[in-house]
């Protein structure tokens, strides 16, 4: 039987690199492993997120299942994507850090000169927020660990991640959420979370 194959998207001012010790982990526990790379500051989200639709009627063809994984900014190309229209095999999806009712800190940010060098193209969607597809299996992970530069930037609503607020992160419409004590940053280096994301893509639960 195939495995599933699991596609983990990185967030802003990052690339695929970001996402390796969480690939790493889901390899260990039997998933195949496929990243998707955009360019966080100079690509829209429209670009970016066609650039991953396409991707994933590609990996369609040659895959039974294919879950989603995606940290912050990526959470909004994900979901952007997935409005775009009927995809075969897409399995689950799970976001981290991803301030999908939108990023107090960009809406703070936004009135400088700076921030319109800083995040790009991104700038609005992360101010405005996403909202994710219906019928999809989608859930989140926050953090609450506190620390980190965004909050020094901007007031961020507590509990947060030191980037993004808890509340930011929460899906609307009752879909599945998991806190854990960690970071904007450090998530990507937690053995805690990664297991969340097993353990939600093995069992549609937390």
């Amino acid at each position: 039987m195939p495995k599933e194959t699991v596609v983990l998207v990185h967030g802003l001012w990052m690339n695929s690199l970001s996402q390796f010790f969480i690939g790493k982990q889901l390899k260990k526990a039997g998933f195949n492993t496929a990243y998707f790379s955009y360019p966080t500051v100079f690509g829209s989200l429209e670009h970016n997120s066609e650039k991953l639709h396409k991707y994933l009627e590609k990996l369609a063809s040659e895959q039974k299942t294919i879950h989603l994984t995606a940290h912050s900014l990526g959470g909004f190309v994900v979901l952007a994507a997935l409005k775009k229209g009927q995809l075969a095999n897409i399995g689950r999806v799970v976001l981290y850090g991803s301030p999908v009712n939108g990023s107090i800190v960009c809406q703070k940010f936004k009135y400088y000169r700076i921030a319109r060098w800083c995040f790009g193209k991104s700038l609005k969607p992360l101010c405005d927020g996403i909202s994710p597809p219906e019928n999809c299996d989608i859930a989140a992970i926050a953090g609450n660990g506190g620390w980190g530069i965004g909050h020094l930037i901007a007031p961020v609503l507590v509990p947060h991640d030191g980037a993004v607020g808890v509340e930011e992160v929460r899906l609307k419409n009752s879909h599945p959420m998991r806190v854990i004590n960690v970071s904007h940053f450090s998530m990507l280096m937690s053995k805690k979370l990664s297991d969340a994301i097993v353990q939600y893509l093995r069992h549609g639960r937390f």
